[in-house]
């Protein structure tokens, strides 16, 4: 049941009824699942595990999915990980994208993302509003941002005390002798009169 097709590309494992069946030069491809890698025709260093996942794939090259339909329309984008059912799976040439779930970051058709969920979302704003995780990969810290959308329980701290960080950036609870005094508070930067 693997690959029906004669291809002039090498360092290739497809296993499947019509896996990489339209494989001419891609190399370095390993696909697993009925109809899996199905459109690739140039893509390189791809691996898919899955029913009909990377099934659009032409060109797009350095991609890891696994599950059934997971990046499934895909045609061009590189370096994308999609783990879980229909994870990034609206996604065509974006690149650079991490999802991790069943649905994660089904809507993505853009780059640098980063989801954690297990929700059909029904729209990329949904994907981002409402993934337990959300996030934009940069080259620089500051460039990059992680969104929480959840209420968010950190056993380290204790309750009904002032969070700050240290001197080594950890959030922590503050002891009650580092709390600002009133006085303190009735002089805030810009403030003419005490606060009441």
């Amino acid at each position: 049941d693997g690959i029906e097709c004669l291809s002039l590309g090498e360092k290739n494992i497809f296993v499947g009824y019509q896996s990489g069946i339209a494989n001419s030069l891609g190399i370095g491809n390993i696909a697993i699942g009925y109809q899996s890698f199905y459109s690739n025709t140039l893509g390189y260093d791809n691996t898919t595990v899955g029913y009909q996942s990377l099934y659009a794939n032409t060109l797009g090259y350095g991609n890891t999915s696994y599950g059934e339909y997971s990046l499934v329309s895909n045609t061009e984008g590189n370096y994308n990980t999609a783990i879980g059912y229909q994870a990034l799976g609206k996604n065509l040439t974006g690149t650079n994208n991490v999802a991790l779930g069943h649905y994660a970051g089904r809507y993505e058709t853009g780059s640098n993302a980063f989801y954690v969920d297990n929700q059909d979302r029904s729209t990329t704003a949904g994907n981002k509003a409402k993934s337990l995780l959300y996030g934009v990969f940069a080259a620089t810290v500051a460039g990059q941002s992680l969104t929480i959308n959840a209420t968010t329980n950190i056993s380290s701290l204790t309750a009904s005390e002032i969070v700050i960080t240290d001197g080594s950036k950890n959030i922590v609870s503050a002891a009650v002798a580092t709390y600002p005094s009133l006085t303190e508070l009735t002089y805030v930067k810009g403030v003419t009169s005490a606060i009441q």
